[in-house]
């Protein structure tokens, strides 16, 4: 029954609502200005209410004694119209269909309370509960206009007083909505299931509780946790033991975003959890389970020991109604038990997967960490002097630093003990000897820097390192010296250190790979003087690089190549080990780069690891900073003290110091810097290691770590001390080690932010005095130098609190301000686009909070939109850095800030009362910025929908937790306030608009913000009042192509359905009671008021498949077999009970898909496999006794059909053997429920039940099913042939009955022994039953037959099991009825059947040789000449054969010999006349000439045929012809002969002629048209079949020796090696390759007298054959008739070939002793035929003379010139053919041919015959005149470039015509007439 009409498209406004949302000013910003059109538009609208208020002036003025009445009238009518056209002033009649003004909005009220309200009430709308009763749409997104704005504004006055004047009014809307809901069922339908929506209500009611008491197993389904959607506070993921703002970090004065900043890496994180979030996915259906097997009882083979004997019993004994329904109901309850079916689907799957996960915390260690660890330093010299190494990673190309130093020493205790200050402060960190190094980019250019320091020993670098470069060489004298030099040292200048050596290893492979590993060994060489960061880079890059002479590139050395060596190498041992780290690989006792303790770290530890810094550039970037850090790296480069007034500023050494003031430079440091080896873990200052005598010193990884305070200001600077160290000690004097030369001061702020990442320059003053940062101190301060900048270092910031981009500081500072003016910070908002996206993403957390807190706390529109905009933006920006695929549409980035970070007090570093909610201020911002598109980019917020769709959602939800009504228990009516609904309804319809809007220009944008919105709606369905919910997704949906035509719309749509569908309690929310069936007629009806988005769902699918589009129907479908997957492989749903709630919800899609079969049935097998699955699914599960048998018994036989034809094509659709298997099982069981209830409509005669249940059933059994299938099919077949027997052998004209058998007996010969015993007990009732239904088996015995045919084209040469079969149904029928009547009748047949499987056991042992094969079929269905129904299938096998061998000629001869048969019974039966069918088998020979021939059909008249068991066949009738013609047609178009393909479509256009039906008239008339247009199209282009002669010689050959047969072979096979290497390969596999041996054509095999002189020398063990190409033969007359190369390529039968010979053995010799032998055979019969290999039966040989020959060599050459010319007057001559004829018939050097005839016949014309010399003259005189109008055309046709060619032909021709002209005089005394004329240019043609 339809559910509604789909054929009527519903037009409707696309962006009806958003229109009126401006047209009323229900958005914040205002009117929208209308255009004239529109005016125009109103104006029309009103007019006729303007001369309706003329008349009734009139009528008052001319009857006062009417006024009272005119004017209620008048009033009466104004409402009327003012409550339908008013409120839409544009909407179609259907989108006013819930425009109900005086209707109250809450769904849970019922019919009568909203039409009881008071008429002096104000609308109801304004005062509806708190529940945000929403304006339920129209189908087709037609929206009622709130009264209200979501403003809050009041309604309309004009409204209000209409409203309560005349409350008749709303009776005449109802008539008008009742009259749109006649004229628009699905649209009245729709709008009836929103306003009688009752799930809120349903979900509290007690209801539930009982059905949960009765049925336990759907507490899942049913029961959803109170706190299911909870908010938690859950304490930070910490990677360290505390957090990372330590105590002593403080915040008290600093800037209030950094205050929110340390508020975000202290806070705790507020979740939104999801307890059932996991069930919310589709990812499960990728998932893949144990592979499908089939049961284990069908891998038993039952043959052996234990095979039944016989006959099955089960199937021999009584048959029992009762028990075969209790099998039925074991089936049902088995199938169960069976796999689930989408388990063994094997189907696409690519689900929609971007519901909600469970994103990570921010982790910003996710790149490569190389774990370094320092295990010896060893010198030859001895280990007595302190080393301090530093080693940091250098990328040697860039010429960068990427990582932080790592500062270790191996010194031992005693060594370290020299240095006192520094052993005393060591620590655990400042010892640690390993260090774990992040790399973000593994590259070759990687090195690791090492460098080596030791203690100012007062001497050049070069000097202290010569003792230790002599090794174990060293004198222990000298050794002393140095020992007691060093220990000197280590008491005067201990705290200052000089370089020693340096050294480097590389990393990275070319491949990326780490290459240094345990026991590396690193060689280390003397330090340079004038060694800085980018020398050491440049000396790396000199050994590891060779620069291309005339390139830039560099090419990389191996990595195992010795350095070039021009330095001394320190004779040490410097060992180290490197590892790479797992990615979640802890080393224990680990600190991070600002010193705090990693999980795990043990209480014990000793040995500590440090990590370190990397120096991420911009572009490596991954994640936010998720700890804090404030460090500040200062690195000195050098320094120049040439000019310094102290001449002895040399050995000069650098003290870095914190300060916080300018009091005074020299006080103490804070206690901020970072210790260096064996030193504490802070310092107030960094001494810098010093060069020996130099002014002007390099410092090489000299690197100076501070933590800033969080609290920086601008007071805060860096101070650095220049001093000159005294190292020589001056006999008898104490002299002052440290001598200062000056101060450099570095500031740490410049323009409002931390001095940017560069290198800088200060200049050094040599006094002092106090604020020496204030201008004011300039003056008072001198300079080195003239105050030049001599003092160059680089600074490095990473900060997580503070960055270096100007524009972003400036926005967090200006947005922090307790005031700020709009201009001032609209400025800011601007500035953030310029701030680089990396830097967006370093500080994303803190940037997104800041930007949420300006948008609640600034609800001046202007600012609102650009704060969205802004946000959008910066979202956009750190978005574009991760590529996402569509389906997880946030990157990780946006997802874990939402998920841990984002809390409803977003930055809310200080109260604020006026703030709005997140929700309400994310809402009014985006409505503010909708009616100006046009100035704003608002792409760029859809773009990030999801982000902004998520904050309103979490909003939300922490509103409802604070208010601690999101877990409590009842109704959620009074959740949210209504006018916060109504702008969350207003924002909805304008990002339906947008979507639509959006599929015009930018799909990828439309679909992005389509996702976005059905994930809000998911969360919405956890939150509110889910009856408000299904009023917007309904809505949504709805707006969205009504009419679902455009394919983009519609996988739009459909994506956002199965996004819905997917939410994790959906089925809760449909309320999945058992109903039962009220009405089979409002079937769809009630389940979609009962279901109210799985109705919503199918209504959309229902509409879709009706689509002509694929691509439409296959999204629709491909949707909802996703659902259900889902539904399907949800854990919490495995138990049937749940399955079966599941399928009953869906239970309609039966309805859906069988209304549409004929779409299902011509579907793609993709699309197919879709419609299927889902199908059985629900079959599958759905309540049996309570819906499916129900609707069948209740439902018109038309549907019942249309299901069936459904299930028959679900038959066939899947190709994997378990799927195939279980969806088999389901088939049958519920065809055995449907038989059983409508067994009295199926044995009805000519019941439309019966064919399709029939299909279904042989569907079943078509396929190579399991035993435990066939066990369970036969169980069926057996109750059928019990319950049907009229139905088989009564009702006349039917196959049932064959088509059982065909089944049947090919199952007796498979090899399973229970099996076959079924089958064959099953025959042996078959013949029971028609014996005792008609008292004769008749049918049977003709049946049978036709169906052992049909198996004999299996090409299995096995049929021992079926013959004992039979032996054991004649062994039975003899102990039944003994050896006399129906015993003998039923051996008969047995032995009837056996000769049809000795037929097929023959034709199968020719299975290598297709000819004999078609022999054997042909000659099987001659042998059943009295048995036309027998006749028939042979043949049809044999054309089926012909197909499969690609013979489409052959295959179409036998398809109009079947024909031909059937008009001869047609005839018989006076069923012909009349209908313009052909009325005998003259009629065929058109096209089919042997017809004729053929034996015609046996003398039985047709009213004896039931008697006699004939013409029972479906193909005797007119119907039977009809399908055989056009069967025929398409074989003859499918191989090229078109026109025979016209001649077989003429007795279709006489038969619709005939029946007067004209519109398949016009299809045949349009067939022909084409056919005549693809004749004309491949004129010339078609190319025929080839013949060839083959002669077969031998005794091997047995009865085909000494035969001559024509072949006829496709066109593709061209020359004879390609017939000979398939007749080798052919009889090769009977007789051997090695036995064949293929005759020259030379021997003559054409007399039985040469036949017998061949096989007397003949080697008798071989098989001799001979090919010979031939071709059509034709006389004078035939070729006159025959004009086109069809005509000369059908009906022939006589073929031609020839043989040229001398009079000696020689088969060539000279012209003058040439012969030619033409042999004419003539076959049995013409082709084509049924076959494509004819014997020949005549043969004719012509021989003729050498005169005789050259005549018709000169004929060949004229025809062939001739055709070209010809060709010219069709205006397409073949210039290059031509020219080749041209150049081989004048042309000087090949002219001899015809010169050296005339030479050798008409020369010596005395020595031939008078009338051959004639006709060579003759021809040779033809051929002159055809070569001179050639030679015109040519010259008329071709270019300039061969005007040569054709100058040398003309040449040519003159002088081939004079040298033959006396040769033609002296020929012409030959014949006493014949002319002596020379040629002339006026010679005739």
């Amino acid at each position: 029954q339809p559910r509604y009409p789909t054929n009527q498209p519903t037009q409707l406004s696309k962006h009806q609502e958003f229109k009126e949302l401006e047209r009323k000013g229900s958005l914040r910003t205002g009117r929208r200005r209308r255009s004239k059109a529109k005016q125009s538009k109103e104006e029309q609208r009103h007019a006729p209410v303007s001369s309706l208020l003329v008349f009734c002036f009139v009528v008052v003025v001319f009857i006062p004694s009417s006024s009272s009445f005119v004017c209620c009238f008048f009033v009466f009518v104004c409402q009327c119209f003012v409550s339908v056209s008013r409120v839409y002033p544009e909407a179609h009649p259907t989108e006013i269909i819930m425009a109900d003004p005086g209707a109250d909005l809450d769904p849970r009220h019922d019919q009568d309370e909203r039409h009881s309200s008071d008429p002096d009430d104000d609308p109801p709308a304004a005062a509806a509960p708190a529940s945000g009763n929403l304006d339920v749409p129209a189908a087709a997104g037609a929206r009622k206009m709130s009264s209200a704005s979501p403003s809050g504004q009041p309604p309309t006055r004009a409204w209000a007083k209409m409203r309560s004047s005349f409350s008749q009014a709303k009776r005449v809307q109802t008539e008008v909505v009742e009259e749109v809901h006649e004229s628009h069922p699905r649209e009245a339908l729709i709008g009836d299931v929103l306003k009688s929506l009752h799930v809120e209500k349903t979900l509290t009611d007690k209801k539930i509780a009982d059905e949960v008491k009765s049925h336990p197993e759907l507490k899942a389904m049913f029961v959803v946790a109170e706190d299911d959607v909870a908010v938690e506070e859950q304490p930070r993921q910490l990677r360290t033991v505390t957090t990372s703002v330590t105590d002593d970090v403080d915040v008290s004065n600093a800037e209030p975003f950094v205050q929110e900043a340390i508020r975000l890496f202290n806070q705790p994180w507020t979740r939104v959890h999801k307890k059932s979030l996991e069930y919310g996915s589709y990812a499960n259906l990728l998932t893949d389970s144990s592979p499908p097997s089939l049961p284990a009882e069908d891998s038993v083979d039952f043959d052996g020991a234990t095979a039944p004997p016989g006959l099955d019993e089960h199937v021999l004994r009584n048959f029992n109604e009762q028990e075969e329904a209790k099998r039925r109901t074991a089936l049902a309850q088995k199938l169960m038990s069976h796999q689930p079916l989408f388990t063994v689907y094997d189907g696409p799957r690519n689900p929609v997967l971007c519901a909600r996960g469970n994103p990570q915390a921010y982790d910003d260690q996710n790149c490569m960490r190389v774990l370094f660890e320092a295990e010896k330093l060893e010198f030859a010299v001895g280990n007595f002097e302190p080393m301090f190494v530093s080693v940091a990673i250098y990328d040697v190309i860039r010429r960068v630093k990427v990582t932080e130093s790592f500062n270790f020493d191996l010194n031992s205790d005693g060594v370290i003990s020299l240095l006192p200050e520094r052993k005393a402060g060591r620590t655990p960190k400042s010892t640690a000897r390993a260090a774990i190094f992040p790399v973000e980019r593994p590259s070759p250019d990687l090195f690791l820097a090492v460098k080596v320091e030791k203690i100012q020993s007062g001497q050049e670098n070069a000097a202290a390192v010569e003792p230790y470069m002599k090794g174990s060489g060293l004198r222990p004298k000298d050794k002393e010296k140095l020992v007691a030099q060093v220990n000197v040292n280590a008491q005067r200048l201990g705290k200052f250190l000089q370089p020693f050596a340096h050294g480097y290893l590389p990393l990275f492979d070319d491949n990326g790979r780490l290459h240094c590993g345990k026991a590396t060994r690193i060689q280390l060489t003397r330090s340079k003087n004038d060694l800085g960061d980018d020398s050491f880079c440049d000396l790396v890059s000199k050994d590891f690089y060779l620069k291309n002479k005339g390139n830039e590139a560099r090419s990389r050395r191996s990595v195992n190549a010795t350095p070039l060596l021009e330095r001394k190498l320190l004779p040490c041992d410097f060992v180290v080990n490197c590892r790479q780290l797992k990615p979640n690989e802890e080393i224990p006792g680990c600190v991070t780069s600002t010193l705090l303790p990693v999980i795990p770290f043990p209480p014990e530890t000793k040995q500590v690891t440090r990590e370190m810094q990397a120096f991420t550039d911009k572009q490596e970037a991954s994640a936010p900073l998720s700890e804090y850090m404030h460090t500040f790296y200062f690195y000195p480069i050098s320094v120049n003290l040439n000019r310094h007034p102290n001449s002895s500023s040399r050995n000069v050494a650098l003290k870095i110091r914190l300060l916080p003031d300018d009091e005074d430079p020299h006080a103490p440091g804070l206690p901020v810097c970072y210790g260096r080896s064996s030193q504490p873990d802070f310092c107030t200052e960094i001494i810098t290691s010093s060069t020996y005598h130099q002014t002007r010193p390099w410092f090489f990884n000299e690197e100076v770590k501070i933590r800033l305070p969080a609290n920086v200001c601008n007071s805060h600077h860096l101070v650095v001390h220049f001093y000159h160290l005294a190292c020589q000690q001056k006999r008898k004097k104490d002299v002052q080690v440290e001598n200062e030369l000056g101060f450099a001061v570095i500031p740490l702020f410049e323009d409002g932010r931390i001095v940017p990442d560069d290198q800088h320059a200060r200049p050094v003053s040599i006094t002092y005095c106090q604020h020496y940062m204030k201008p004011s101190a300039v003056d008072k301060l001198k300079y080195v130098d003239g105050g030049k900048q001599v003092f160059t270092y680089r600074t490095r910031l990473e900060s997580s609190i503070y960055s270096q981009e100007y524009n972003l500081n400036a926005f967090l500072h200006v947005a922090s301000l307790p005031t700020t003016q709009e201009i001032q910070l609209t400025r800011s908002l601007n500035g953030l686009g310029d701030v680089d996206g990396f830097t967006q993403l370093r500080f994303f957390p803190l940037l997104a909070n800041m930007l949420l807190h300006t948008l609640r706390s600034h609800t001046e529109d202007e600012v609102a939109k650009n704060t969205l905009f802004s946000l959008a933006r910066v979202l956009g920006t750190v978005s574009s850095l991760f590529p996402t695929k569509m389906n997880t549409e946030q990157t990780p980035v946006l997802q874990t800030y939402l998920a841990y970070l984002l809390d409803d007090h977003a930055a809310a570093h200080r109260t604020d009362d006026d703030a709005l909610p997140l929700h309400l201020a994310v809402m009014r911002a985006w409505l503010a910025a909708l009616p100006e598109r046009k100035k704003y980019c608002l792409d760029s917020v859809y773009k990030q929908s999801l982000f902004f769709f998520d904050v309103i959602s979490k909003s939300l939800t922490l509103k409802l937790a604070r208010e601690k009504s999101l877990t409590a228990a009842g109704s959620r009516a009074n959740r949210i306030d209504k006018d916060t609904l109504q702008e969350l309804d207003t924002l909805l319809a304008a990002v339906c608009e947008e979507v639509y809007r959006w599929h015009v220009g930018n799909q990828k944008l439309a679909r992005r913000l389509n996702r976005s919105v059905s994930l809000f709606f998911r969360d919405l369905f956890g939150i509110l009042d889910r009856d408000v919910v299904i009023q917007m997704v309904t809505k949504y949906v709805c707006s969205i192509d009504p009419t679902n035509r455009d394919p983009v719309h519609v996988a739009t749509k459909f994506e956002c359905l199965t996004i819905i569908c997917g939410y994790e309690h959906f089925l809760l929310i449909n309320i999945p009671f058992e109903y039962p069936i009220e009405d089979v007629s409002k079937l769809f009806s009630q389940w979609w008021h009962q279901h109210p988005l799985i109705g919503l769902l199918l209504a959309e699918v229902d509409q879709c498949l009706s689509s002509e589009n694929a691509s439409i129907r296959q999204t629709a479908i491909r949707a909802l077999r996703d659902i259900l997957w889902k539904h399907d492989k949800d854990p919490r749903f495995a138990d049937p009970l749940a399955k079966q709630r599941i399928a009953n919800c869906f239970f309609p899609l039966i309805q859906i898909i069988a209304s549409h079969h004929e779409i299902f049935d011509e579907a793609p097998e993709v699309e197919k496999s879709d419609w299927a699955v889902s199908l059985l699914f629900v079959l599958r599960h759905c309540s049996r006794a309570k819906l499916l048998r129900h609707w069948w018994r209740n439902d018109t036989q038309k549907s019942l059909v249309s299901f069936l034809r459904a299930l028959f094509t679900c038959t066939s659709v899947f190709r994997q053997p378990v799927m195939e298997y279980e969806s088999s099982f389901v088939i049958l069981s519920v065809l055995e429920d449907f038989m059983g209830d409508n067994k009295k409509p199926i044995s009805l005669r000519e019941n439309p039940l019966i064919r399709p249940v029939f299909d279904v059933l042989q569907g079943l059994l078509d396929k190579a099913q399991p035993a435990s299938f066939l066990l369970a099919a036969f169980d069926t077949i057996r109750w059928f042939i019990n319950s049907f027997p009229e139905t088989l052998f009564s009702f006349p004209n039917t196959t049932y009955c064959g088509e059982l058998c065909y089944q049947l007996l090919r199952n007796t010969n498979i090899n399973n022994a229970q099996i076959r015993s079924r089958a064959g007990s099953l025959i042996w009732l078959l013949i029971q039953v028609n014996f005792a239904q008609r008292q004769s088996i008749a049918r049977m015995k003709l049946q049978a037959t036709i169906a052992i045919s049909r198996l004999a084209k299996s090409q299995s040469t096995e049929y021992a099991h079926l013959r004992k079969v039979m032996v054991d149904v004649t062994n039975m029928a003899m102990k039944k009825h003994g050896r006399d009547g129906l015993g003998a009748e039923i051996a008969g047949i047995v032995q009837r059947l056996n000769k049809v499987v000795d037929d097929s056991v023959r034709i199968a042992e020719f299975k290598f040789d297709p000819e004999m094969t078609q022999d054997l079929y042909y000659d099987v269905s001659v042998g059943y000449v009295d048995s036309p129904d027998l006749r028939v299938t042979w043949l049809e096998n044999l054309a089926n054969y012909h197909k499969a061998q690609k013979n489409f000629d052959e295959a179409a001869e036998c398809e109009l010999l079947i024909a031909a048969l059937v008009t001869q019974y047609l005839f018989k039966a006076g069923l012909s006349q009349g209908t313009g069918l052909p009325l005998c088998t003259t009629d065929f020979e058109s096209v089919a000439p042997n017809v004729d021939s053929e034996p015609k059909l046996p003398d039985v008249p047709p009213e004896k045929a039931a008697e006699e068991g004939v013409y029972q066949s479906d193909v005797f009738g007119i119907a039977g012809l009809l399908k055989r013609l056009k069967s025929a047609s398409a074989y003859f178009k499918m191989g090229g002969r078109y026109e025979a393909c016209l001649d077989v479509l003429v007795p279709f256009a006489d038969y619709q002629q005939a029946s007067r039906d004209y519109v398949k008239l016009g299809s045949v008339f349009s067939e022909m048209q084409q056919v005549c247009q693809t004749l004309v199209n491949t004129a010339g282009s078609r190319l025929f079949g080839n013949y060839y002669r083959v002669a077969l010689v031998g005794e091997r050959w047995g009865e085909l020796n000494e035969t001559e047969y024509i072949y006829k072979e496709k066109n593709e096979v061209l020359f004879v090696q390609v017939i000979k290497d398939r007749l080798v390969a052919q009889f090769g596999q009977k007789y051997g390759a090695d036995r064949l041996e293929m005759l020259p054509n030379t021997l003559q095999l054409n007399t039985a007298a040469d036949r017998k002189a061949f096989l007397a020398t003949a080697n008798k063990e071989k098989n001799y054959f001979q090919i010979v190409t031939v071709r059509p033969y034709f006389t004078k007359a035939e070729l006159e008739d025959r004009l086109t190369p069809y005509e000369r390529n059908h009906n022939i039968r006589h073929f031609m070939y020839e043989t040229p010979f001398t009079k000696s053995t020689k088969a060539h010799g000279e012209l003058s002793e040439q012969w030619k032998r033409k042999t004419i055979l003539t076959t049995d019969r013409p082709f084509p035929y049924v076959k494509t290999r004819l014997l020949v039966t005549e043969r004719k040989v012509i021989e003729l003379s050498p005169i005789e020959n050259a005549a018709e060599l000169i004929e060949e050459k004229i025809h062939a010139l001739q055709e070209i010319l010809n060709a010219k007057h069709d205006g397409n001559p073949d210039l290059k053919s031509l020219q080749q004829n041209l150049q081989g018939t004048v042309l000087p050097m090949v002219n001899a041919g015809p010169m050296a005839i005339a030479d050798i016949f008409l020369k010596n014309w005395k020595d031939y015959p008078a009338e051959h010399v004639l006709h060579l003259r003759a021809c040779m005189k033809q051929l002159l005149v055809t070569c001179r109008f050639a030679l015109a055309l040519n010259k008329s046709q071709i270019t300039a470039e061969q005007n040569d060619f054709q100058e040398a032909c003309e040449d040519g021709y003159a002088t081939i015509s004079a040298a033959l002209e006396p040769i033609f005089q002296e020929a012409a005394k030959a014949g006493k007439s014949s002319s002596t004329a020379s040629l002339t240019e006026s010679d005739d043609f």
